[in-house]
């Protein structure tokens, strides 16, 4: 799907020590790609713990709401990896 050359860097909860809607998380994601917060993607697909968490730093948050769970969340929603693309602007290959 091309999605490798979308991502800067994985950082996982379990590899810094904090959970999701921590700051910290978020924060360190940042420093790891040394870009504020503010120019920052976060994609998760839970609206409490990814979307929330990263909007709360001012990372821009995108949910990946495959099954339509969460048809009235506000922010920008796509359902698959296909849409996540498109909506950063890169076309799927």
């Amino acid at each position: 799907m091309g999605l490798a050359r979308a991502v800067d860097r994985v950082i996982l909860c379990g590899d810094v020590g904090w959970r999701k809607p921590a700051a910290q998380i978020f924060h360190r994601a940042a420093a790891a790609v040394e870009v504020p917060c503010d120019r920052c993607v976060f994609v998760g697909d839970e609206p409490q713990w990814d979307a929330a968490g990263s909007s709360a730093v001012g990372m821009h948050a995108v949910l990946i709401d495959r099954d339509d769970r969460n048809p009235g969340y506000a922010g920008p929603r796509v359902r698959n990896l296909h849409q996540l693309l498109s909506h950063l602007g890169y076309a799927a290959t």
